[in-house]
């Protein structure tokens, strides 16, 4: 299943971390499937809310360490309530 929010092709040891599933789990609700127990909703929420706050989006970096990194958000980006920089291909 490719997943809305992960448009990459990312690296297996970068599937494991926090940001990969946070994007899972959002991509999953905006599919209409079950996103997690109600606890990992509520830190999906939280998450989303810090993104928010901060004025960040998530980009994709396969060579960094974690792959995953935060970056400020475009004044689009931060209008459209954007949780990723989409790639510009």
């Amino acid at each position: 299943m490719q997943l809305s929010l992960i448009p990459w092709a990312v690296r297996e040891e970068h599937r494991g971390t926090h940001i990969y599933r946070m994007l899972e789990r959002e991509s999953l609700l905006r599919a209409g499937l079950p996103g997690g127990t109600q606890e990992e909703l509520e830190q999906l929420e939280e998450w989303k809310a810090g993104l928010a706050q901060f004025g960040a989006v998530v980009d994709y970096v396969p060579r960094h360490r974690f792959g995953f990194v935060l970056v400020y958000a475009t004044e689009s980006e931060a209008e459209a309530g954007e949780l990723i920089r989409w790639p510009k291909n």
